[in-house]
């Protein structure tokens, strides 16, 4: 009887859970890359932004270069930089609510130096990363939301930063 008991006590109680209901909102999205982009040199870019940190205090842009075509790619490094921008809306539209002012330097050695990428290779995504504190980006006027990226590629030919082919990262949750 005391198992039969237990038995329908366990049952009600399940039963209870499954009726309840937990409202959650979306999951916060920590992650994201942005479409491949052709470029007129016949290799691919693309650019990623992700939250990093201990304290998930960080956030990461990154951009990945491919040769996707069936004949090598032809690219020259003619800048040390890259940069980021931040949107309040996925499409980029506008202007941008937040443009990294630190600009990360990457090595210059082969500035202006042309070389091949073969069919199917990649340049190391390590070697543009772009690391900026959270509160960086937020400062004193940005709430807390979700925000949209691009990220500049120090591969294209530009006189200055405003001037950079900037390559859609995605959004990502930004939170003090």
């Amino acid at each position: 009887m005391r198992r039969t008991n237990l038995a329908l006590t366990i049952i009600a109680l399940l039963g209870a859970c499954r009726d309840a209901r937990v409202e959650q909102g979306p999951p916060a999205a920590t992650a994201s890359e942005g479409p491949w982009v052709r470029t007129t040199q016949g290799y691919s870019v693309r650019a990623g932004v992700r939250i990093t940190g201990t304290g998930r205090d960080s956030v990461l842009f990154n951009i990945r270069v491919r040769n996707f075509g069936p004949a090598p790619a032809r690219y020259t490094l003619e800048a040390c930089e890259v940069a980021a921008r931040a949107y309040r809306a996925p499409t980029l539209g506008g202007t941008p609510v937040w443009h990294s002012l630190r600009i990360h330097d990457v090595d210059c050695s082969g500035v202006g130096n042309s070389r091949t990428l073969a069919p199917g290779d990649s340049l190391p995504s390590t070697h543009w990363d772009l690391t900026m504190p959270v509160h960086a980006i937020l400062g004193d006027s940005l709430p807390a939301g979700r925000y949209y990226f691009a990220v500049s590629s120090p591969l294209e030919t530009f006189p200055d930063l405003r001037d950079a082919l900037f390559v859609p990262a995605g959004g990502v949750d930004l939170v003090p």
